[in-house]
């Protein structure tokens, strides 16, 4: 692509094959059970995209992620968020990087060797 050109990205909306639900148990208050109402919404939700093995090869499956917010009978609204986990420092690195859920190319990764 010549410097100065127009980007280009995905032209075709993603479309999911499961909805996945993420809500907390407790609340971060109070620690007391929380449950999500009938007309509860999420408020946030992110899109991943999964390898399937399958007996004819390698299928992409698209996963749609939603995290809800819930609130507790003491007043306390507590969201679900993705986790994060492991943090990896090398010096002269510029960024460091750190595990994380919230990513469009899931975890999954499958090697095929016959």
């Amino acid at each position: 692509m010549q410097p100065g050109a127009k980007g280009m990205w995905r032209t075709t909306p993603l479309v999911p094959s499961i909805t996945i639900p993420h809500c907390s148990k407790n609340c971060a208050a109070c620690n007391a059970l929380v449950a999500l109402g009938s007309d509860s919404k999420p408020y946030m939700g992110y899109y991943v995209l999964e390898q399937e093995l399958q007996e004819s090869g390698v299928e992409v499956i698209c996963q749609l992620h939603h995290y809800y917010e819930a609130t507790c009978e003491c007043g306390h609204q507590t969201k679900a968020i993705p986790g994060v986990g492991y943090l990896s420092v090398v010096d002269l690195r510029g960024k460091d990087l750190q595990l994380q859920e919230y990513g469009l190319v899931g975890p999954r990764k499958r090697y095929l060797h016959r």
